[in-house]
């Protein structure tokens, strides 16, 4: 029987590779122009594409977590593997790397990723990352310094999000970023 991955990514071949941002965000190290992303820069796909077997569109419902329609899509992988790699679609800067505990202290405390590219005027994510890459690892420090946000509870999981953003962390295409784990 085949095993079903299910990776959340936004791609941006297919959005534009565009979310702006208004004036009153909060800048980073990473507003600079040469971060943006650039259509024709993006030569590699994020993951094996004989492992793609379904897309979920932009809107998608799904409470508790989504009451409106969501930002992002999903791809879909059925595939034998315990995990697909995550790589880089192009020589693109790491924005932002993000780790989510949820359920803290209970039998399914767990860690999620997410790895944001690009720039604060134009971006890219993959989130419900399993693992991150080693240099990705190395690059947050074990998410030493990091900002963190307010822990919060819905649908019965509670979540509690840090992000780093590492200085002038540059990817090249096909570099494994992280890992997508088949755990259902």
């Amino acid at each position: 029987m085949k095993k079903r991955v299910s990776v959340i990514i936004l791609w941006g071949l297919m959005i534009n590779a565009g979310c702006n941002k208004s004036s009153s965000d909060t800048t980073t190290n990473s507003a600079n122009p040469l971060y943006d992303l650039k259509i024709a820069s993006l030569t590699v796909p994020p993951l094996d594409t004989a492992d793609v077997t379904g897309l979920v569109p932009l809107g998608n419902l799904n409470p508790t977590a989504h009451v409106f329609p969501s930002d992002h899509m999903y791809f879909y992988c059925f595939t034998s593997k315990p995990s697909l790699e995550i790589k880089s679609p192009g020589n693109v800067h790491v924005l932002r790397i993000s780790r989510t505990r949820l359920n803290a202290g209970a039998f399914n405390d767990h860690y999620e990723y997410k790895i944001a590219l690009g720039s604060e005027n134009s971006y890219m994510y993959w989130d419900h990352v399993s693992s991150l890459s080693t240099k990705l690892q190395a690059a947050v420090n074990n998410f030493s310094g990091a900002t963190c946000e307010p822990a919060y509870t819905t649908g019965g999981i509670s979540y509690q999000g840090c992000y780093v953003e590492p200085a002038n962390f540059m990817a090249a295409p096909g570099d494994v970023l992280g890992i997508a784990n088949n755990n259902g």
